[in-house]
């Protein structure tokens, strides 16, 4: 009997699918079980690692009401909870998740086969004949047991995505197949290995390989959509690069204070990211031009630097402060140095160099070649970069060298004086009050605010370094420098997020600098380069939307900002706390910062504030503490904010009276408008 090749090859097809098809399901079971059995045992390992951190200084603190608030935080937050335990050294329960079993002694099976042990695990097992991770942490203080915490994670969630994933992908089997079977008769066998290749290739760039190409020869219209998918991976993949390396090398170019450096490593970076040919960074310093580096000293002959003062083009830039595009093709180019240069280029950008809207200098890109697209908009970006930083440098190295080495705490402060806000921000929906007051002639503590009236939200920031004197402060210019930076690139990033979507594909929210818990991540990376261990600090991002009213926040190891709630004019309800974890910035280079967000209303006050306020003492050695400080903000919360504050630096005043405080005194009081 003789087969058709029509026949053959829809058997054929058959075949391969059906092959196809339980591969790809087998490996994307396999795939989803174990990313979501990874994700839970890693959230599940931050989550008693956090527990048992905050029941150790609960424990230690004395503090042990906390607690429960500990517990019920998790139990609200996180899905899948089974149980939540914390244990005393004699598997005492101090906290549970069912609180009928607090103050007994812990009688299970689970936590008692694993109670002696003194290192974390995590247990896979069976809880009233479900199936649950058990993860398990000593509570150790330089050797000694304080106790031990257990966390209960549910399976089911993962057995539920699986069961989910075989549905999906049994519907999508069957439909490829019935698919592939009717497509099979009308499609001739040179159209096979092309579709073949386009469906791999697609599925690749799906899962997220931007760096796959769809190699298919075909020059029908499956060849052309091949390369037209091809060219979109390409430019996303880009995209995603280009924004990776603008995010490491900014937080390069703010984490050093040597002019030299600085302006090398702005070269670089301008050439990894744009690759023009020869770059010029200039200075507009004492109303002249001066060149400060470049790297066209190999590829042409640097022409005379006295032509800078009467060159046509940078006479232009000082009066514009806007990007010159040059085009020798179209443009009829006047002599000078900057056409000097350009003698083997025929394309260049003159990028003005600005800090506060004044001019500080300029950057000359040329090219043999038309730049690449969003160039001009990279390099803009990458000018305000290294003009904040050069500023930066700047305002360091001339205080330092009027004051000389006599002077050194003078002008530390002197220098640290501007890095905090001069006037609090006007801010509809919101009014702000802060304060500041080293302890000595230089602090640690520093606070500020961005505003970003595009997206109705305004920043409020705060952190403590530790210790005082010039190292601290410099922690604390760094995290201001690291801030303007992240104010300035604010616009770029938008601009350059909406591009990206023009193309079909959203930048993620986890990848935005602008979140509070990115922002710690980025300047804990800052802080760690910058000190190498030897300083931490603590700090507390906030972003408050006046449109919805809600406060976002993250944490790293800063005290909990204060909230009482108005209850129509009354302040005498229980207070709150802006409750988030995380470690100190400085500590670890892979830290973790919790990011959370509470509701608002009209009327209600917060305190943001750092510990010199609570820890300070008087002339008995008493101190001041959080509870005098609730009830200070209590009593004069129906004020406004300048008032509130007002009241509680004299009242903390009073308390300490003359007694040298040992700690800054830091205060940000913010009330939310009618």
């Amino acid at each position: 009997m003789r087969i058709s090749l029509k026949t053959q090859f829809s058997l054929l097809v058959i075949f391969l699918m059906l092959g196809l098809v339980a591969v790809i399901a087998y490996t994307t079971l396999q795939h989803i079980k174990t990313s979501l059995t990874v994700e839970r045992k890693l959230r599940g390992s931050t989550l008693i690692r956090n527990l048992s951190t905050a029941s150790q200084e609960a424990i230690l603190s004395g503090n042990e009401l906390n607690l429960f608030d500990f517990v019920n935080h998790i139990i609200e937050d996180e899905e899948g909870i089974v149980y939540v335990i914390v244990l005393d050294k004699d598997n005492k329960v101090l906290a549970h998740s069912n609180s009928e079993l607090v103050g007994k002694l812990l009688d299970n099976s689970i936590t008692q086969q694993i109670s002696e042990s003194k290192e974390k695990q995590i247990i896979s097992t069976s809880f009233n004949g479900e199936e649950i991770y058990n993860f398990y942490s000593p509570m150790v203080i330089q050797e000694k047991l304080l106790g031990r915490v257990h966390i209960g994670l549910s399976q089911k969630s993962i057995k539920d995505a699986i069961r989910t994933a075989q549905l999906k992908i049994g519907y999508i089997a069957i439909g490829a197949l019935l698919v592939a079977l009717l497509a099979t008769f009308f499609l001739v066998g040179v159209l096979v290995k092309p579709i073949q290749l386009l469906a791999a290739g697609a599925r690749r760039v799906g899962s997220g390989d931007f760096e796959h190409e769809i190699k298919v020869d075909s020059k029908n219209e499956i060849g052309q959509l091949a390369s037209n998918f091809n060219d979109m991976t390409r430019s996303l993949n880009k995209r995603k690069k280009d924004l990776s390396t603008l995010n490491e090398n900014a937080k390069s170019l703010n984490s050093n204070f040597n002019l030299d450096f600085l302006l090398q490593e702005g070269v670089n970076t301008i050439k990894d990211i744009i690759n023009p040919t020869d770059i010029c960074i200039l200075g507009w310093l004492n109303e002249s031009w001066q060149l400060l580096n470049t790297n066209a000293k190999e590829t042409i002959s640097l022409p005379d630097t006295s032509q800078l003062k009467e060159d046509p083009y940078l006479t232009q830039i000082t009066q514009s402060r806007a990007t010159i595009v040059i085009n020798k093709s179209s443009d009829r180019l006047p002599s000078g140095w900057v056409t000097e240069c350009l003698k083997n280029c025929d394309y260049a950008l003159l990028v003005p160099m600005l800090h506060n809207e004044e001019l500080i200098g300029s950057i000359l890109l040329g090219n043999p070649s038309p730049f690449a697209e969003n160039s001009q908009e990279y390099a803009e970006l990458l000018s305000g970069s290294i003009g904040i930083s050069m500023m930066n440098i700047k305002l360091l190295e001339d205080t330092v060298d009027k004051t000389r080495m006599e002077q050194e705490l003078r002008t530390a402060e002197l220098v640290q004086a501007t890095l905090f806000p001069k006037t609090d921000p006007q801010i509809p929906g919101i009014s702000f009050s802060g304060f500041y007051e080293s302890a000595s002639e230089t602090g640690g503590d520093w606070y500020g605010y961005i505003e970003d009236e595009a997206n109705d939200q305004v920043f409020i920031l705060i952190g403590d370094v530790t210790g005082h004197g010039v190292p601290a402060a410099l922690v604390t210019a760094a995290a201001h420098s690291f801030f303007s930076t992240l104010e300035f690139l604010r616009e770029k990033f938008e601009s350059m997020a909406a591009t990206i979507a023009s193309h079909g594909t959203a930048i993620s929210d986890s990848d935005n600098p602008l979140r509070p818990s990115n922002m710690l991540n980025l300047l804990n990376k800052i802080i760690l380069a910058s000190t190498d261990r030897r300083l931490v600090m603590t700090f507390f991002v906030a972003a408050y939307n006046t449109k919805t009213k809600t406060m976002t926040f993250s944490n790293a190891g800063h005290d909990f900002p204060i909230v009482i709630r108005n209850n129509k004019g009354s302040y005498k309800g229980k207070p709150e706390c802006l409750i988030a974890s995380g470690m100190r910035l400085g500590d670890k280079m892979d830290a973790e910062f919790e990011e959370h967000q509470v509701q608002m209303y009209p009327g209600d006050v917060v305190a943001f504030y750092t510990d010199g306020i609570t820890e300070c003492e008087n002339n008995e050695g008493d101190e001041y503490g959080e509870r005098r400080f609730i009830r200070s903000i209590k009593k004069h919360a129906n004020n406004t904010v300048e008032t509130i504050k007002e009241n509680l630096v004299n009242n903390a005043y009073e308390f300490y009276g003359d007694c040298p405080r040992k700690d800054d005194f830091t205060l940000v009081v913010a009330k939310i408008d009618a």
